[in-house]
């Protein structure tokens, strides 16, 4: 038996499009009606894709589609309120709609499927026209898109708890002391909560690292001590068990602890019965009386947005031994359902000041902040994003510009079309409802395929960023982010698509019968075409200016020495539990045992140790009183940053010894000796040595003297200017966290594993909390700057090209349309150079007003800049200059190609052609 051969796999997909399309025909779901249409569908397909190939296929087949798809609705109205004959007719043949007596009266819907229909027949008769204008709008829909869902998931959508709008943070600043505004003391938050009466629920917390032993590996945890109205603040129940009551905040209440979800699902398997269970925690057995709910983990997203809180416990309010001069913790509330953020804060302001009254030592020059919790979170990202999104949306203008300047060309090349059909009776409405149409068709395509590159580069962009970017979990590709793509669609076939239209509507009759269609779409084409390239090049300069202020600041920056050597260092950070390493001697006594180790090592150059490691965010600050000035007032008192160190820590990062001597041994044995950095020497000591000098830690009986002065460090970020700071020997300080740094000969990223056993070799119960290279601490202080340049310089590089090609397309067509000029001057004698540099004058002037109005826009906006520009400012002479001048010659480029293919032109064939 001979099988009949085997269709293309396009016939085979359109054929069961087709089939599934059939069974929406009243009547006709089944029998030979469905399989004889096929099968003639089938026919016309093959033949088509015989003849012509896949665009043949497409063409025969969208008609066809299309076609069926507009008689289903008209079938089965004749199928529920037949007509006087009661026929019923076959798909592909035009009925009429007529009731007895009554004239043709086609369906509403009639008009725009044939304006549908003959978009559809027009851009694939064109496809190289329809592929570009596509894929113009998609690049501008996708990136506006894709950054969108950016700043949607980041700084629209509320915070995953109810009435999160109502969260607001309580902080404590002072303009003497220059720390951000998120610390609180706990007698203050005592006193706002017993008589503020504008919140509902206020809570006290803060924030350390634990170790969680017990099982097979110790792992190192974020906790919280928080009071006992801390999940009432957030609105959430605990998924099992229950929270904190007011007595476990009190001094030898039971030890407790509230676990997070993911802490719960990943160490215990999500065993219910974990409450009621003890867990170990640094030594001590806790008693679980909770488990929080998926997808809770405040406050640990403030703290760093890299973390997962993992466990909570009751934070224990020692009256007695409470100081109102320390600072350092955290205030969250609730606001009570009729009170604003203004009263609250009015409120707060009127405590306060009583406060300051009361507590004249403590309080004075204090004041107190409400901020709202997302604000909070998202503060620091919140410019730089939404500055990314103007830039972006600046693509989106240049793309739509550059489609209408295509369609104002593909209008003025149907010139003697539109004409015609005018002619012949089509009215301006049908002209312009034609035109936006088709308009309407291209940015529905664009908008197709750019939620399909938004897809791709929402995922670039989360593997580029910085990775301090807060909620960025939450980004995604969503309904209110697809609802703004389908508005921006809309918005942009209407903005591509209204100046064509006007034109088509404008067609003069007269004129173009006379001049055979040569001005049927008006006199002021050219000028309108200009205008829009100018539109365009304004835009692309203002963005590439502002590209190129960022790349530099970048470049300053990068250049900013970190002043310390950051090649062949590795470091590990443990946080030493409080309970089984509670005194100075036992912490000294671990750190000089992992020290004597590491530098035992093969391979290992020098060994150090410092509490609190550049460029990690991690500092402590304490008020000091220099020996020999006025003793101050406390409230008055000078506030430096103090680091404990090991002997030799300067030689291991090389840190340059200015003056006086390096640590020893002896300091260990007697931690009242410091080395101080060169700001601080600077400052309390501007004239003279500051070797021997002694200085008070505010509020102790702590006296250290000065016996060395070293280089400034970069602790805060290269673009932070440096600040007084203290070192002091690692056996005199009291925190627990050590960070640990080996100088190698070889790789340092391969000594990680043996650091790891080293420290698990002296504790088996000590978990690791960080590790990697010193490289790529400082490395982390420029990611946020080359996040934004490169973002920006993506935007502007995209903006240009778009521009530039605008540019080559107004010049192209405007070569095309002075053909028979071009001709006439050379038969008469001009050259080739006259010729290529006349059109590039043009192009040349259009750049120049581009740039004339790009250094206006920028001059107006530069401000908005300022946060993320480093050593230069928005108005950097030498930038606007360079930009400039590049900009030029890539726009005049774009206008060279042109006006070379234009001096190629026959005089002869030119003037016979025309």
């Amino acid at each position: 038996m001979k099988h009949p051969a085997k269709q293309p796999l396009a016939v085979s997909v359109a054929v069961r499009i087709y089939r599934a399309l059939l069974m929406a025909w009243p009547g006709r779901s089944g029998g030979n009606f469905t399989s004889e249409m096929a099968q003639v569908f089938a026919d016309i397909c093959r033949r088509a894709y015989a003849e012509r190939g896949l665009p043949g296929l497409v063409q025969s087949a969208v008609y066809a589609l299309g076609d069926l798809c507009r008689r289903a609705p008209q079938e089965w109205m004749a199928h529920v309120r037949p007509t006087a004959n009661n026929d019923t007719r076959l798909p592909h043949k035009p009925r009429s709609h007529r009731r007895p007596g009554s004239a043709t009266k086609p369906l509403v819907f009639d008009p725009i499927v044939h304006d549908v229909r003959f978009a559809l027949r027009s851009l694939i008769k064109n496809p190289g026209y329809a592929t570009a204008v596509i894929l113009t709008l998609a690049l501008g829909v996708g990136a506006n898109t894709a950054i969108f869902s950016i700043v949607h998931g980041v700084l629209l959508t509320p915070l995953p708890y109810p009435n999160a709008d109502r969260i607001v943070t309580i902080a404590e600043t002072s303009p003497v002391i220059d720390i951000p505004p998120k610390w609180a003391s706990v007698s203050n938050y005592l006193d706002w909560k017993e008589q503020s009466a504008a919140f509902e629920f206020m809570a006290l917390f803060r924030g350390r690292s634990r170790a969680l032993t017990g099982g097979d590996e110790p792992l190192y945890i974020y906790t919280a001590f928080v009071t006992a109205e801390f999940f009432d603040v957030f609105a959430t129940e605990p998924f099992l068990g229950r929270g904190f009551t007011p007595s476990e905040n009190e001094p030898g209440a039971d030890q407790v602890v509230v676990l997070s979800h993911v802490l719960w699902k990943r160490r215990y398997g999500s065993d219910s019965s974990m409450v009621g269970k003890t867990i170990e925690l640094d030594g001590q057995t806790p008693t679980v009386v909770g488990i929080m709910p998926p997808g809770f983990s405040a406050p640990a997203r403030w703290i760093d947005p890299d973390v997962s809180m993992d466990l909570w416990l009751p934070f224990t309010i020692d009256l007695a031994a409470t100081e109102r001069v320390n600072r350092s913790y955290f205030v969250v509330g609730r606001l009570r359902g009729d009170a604003t953020l203004d009263r609250a804060q009015s409120d707060l302001d009127v405590i306060s000041a009583q406060l300051r009254d009361a507590y004249p030592g403590a309080n004075a020059n204090w004041i107190t902040n409400l901020i709202p919790w997302h604000e909070v979170i998202v503060g620091n990202v919140r410019a730089p994003l939404l500055l990314i999104w103007a830039a972006v949306g600046f693509v989106l203008l240049i793309a739509c510009a550059n489609v209408a300047n295509l369609k104002l060309n593909r209008m003025l090349s149907r010139r003697s079309e539109i004409t015609i059909r005018a002619a012949l009776g089509a009215g301006r409405g049908r002209l312009m409802r034609q035109v936006l149409t088709e308009s309407m068709v291209l940015a529905l395509a664009g908008g197709l395929v750019g939620s399909a590159f938004a897809v791709g580069a929402v995922k670039l962009v989360l593997a580029v960023h910085p990775g301090n970017i807060p909620l960025i979990d939450r980004v995604g590709i969503s309904l209110p982010v697809l609802g703004v793509t389908f508005a921006m669609v809309l918005g942009t076939s209407v903005l591509f698509g209204a100046l064509p239209a006007l034109y088509a509507a404008r067609s003069d009759l007269a004129a173009g019968i006379r001049n055979g269609g040569m001005r049927a779409l008006g006199d002021g084409r050219r000028d309108t075409r200009n205008a829009i390239a100018v539109v365009q090049l304004v835009l692309a300069f203002t963005l590439l200016l502002g590209a190129g202020l960022v790349g530099k600041s970048l470049v300053r920056l990068m250049s900013v020495s970190p002043g310390l050597n950051p090649d062949q260092i590795f470091t590990a950070t443990v946080a030493l539990p409080w309970n089984r390493v509670s005194t100075l001697e036992a912490r000294a006594a671990f750190v000089t045992n992992v020290l004597a180790r590491l530098e035992a090592e093969p391979g290992v150059t020098s060994a150090a140790m410092i509490n609190s490691l550049p460029f990690t965010g991690s500092n402590v600050f304490q008020p000091i009183w220099i020996d020999g000035h006025p003793r101050p007032a406390p409230e008055r008192a000078e506030v430096v940053a103090f680091r404990g160190v090991s002997p030799g820590y300067f030689g291991t990062m090389e840190i340059p010894l200015l003056q006086g001597r390096d640590f020893d041994r002896r300091d260990l044995a007697n931690p009242q000796t410091a080395v101080v950095n060169e700001m601080m020497a600077r400052r309390y000591w501007p004239d003279e040595s500051p070797i021997g000098k002694r200085f008070n830690i505010f509020g102790t009986d702590v006296n250290l003297t000065v016996v060395g002065v070293v280089g400034n460090v970069k602790h805060y970020g290269l673009d932070e200017p440096p600040k007084p700071e203290v070192y002091q020997p690692y056996t005199g300080e009291f925190l627990t966290t050590k960070s640990f740094l080996v100088h190698t000969a070889g790789d340092p990223a391969g000594f990680g594993p043996r650091m790891r056993q080293i420290i698990l070799a002296i504790d088996p119960d000590q978990p690791i909390r960080d590790m990697g290279t010193m490289q790529a601490y400082v490395g982390r202080s420029t990611a946020n700057p080359r996040f934004n340049a490169i973002m920006l310089g993506v935007a502007s590089l995209v903006a240009v090209v778009l521009a530039a090609v605008g540019l080559f397309g107004v010049v192209s067509y405007t070569v095309t349309e002075q053909t028979r000029e071009i001709g006439i001057r050379m038969a008469l004698g001009a050259g080739q150079g006259g010729v290529v540099g006349a059109i590039v004058k043009r192009g040349a002037v259009l750049a120049a007003v581009g740039v004339g109005g790009g250094i206006g826009i920028s001059a107006l906006t530069g401000r908005a800049l300022e946060g993320l520009l480093f050593g230069i400012t928005a108005h950097d002479a030498a930038t606007y200059v360079v930009v400039s001048l590049g900009f030029i010659v890539i726009t005049v480029a774009a206008s060279y190609l042109p006006a070379r293919r234009a001096s190629r032109v026959d005089p002869m064939i030119a003037l016979r052609e025309l």
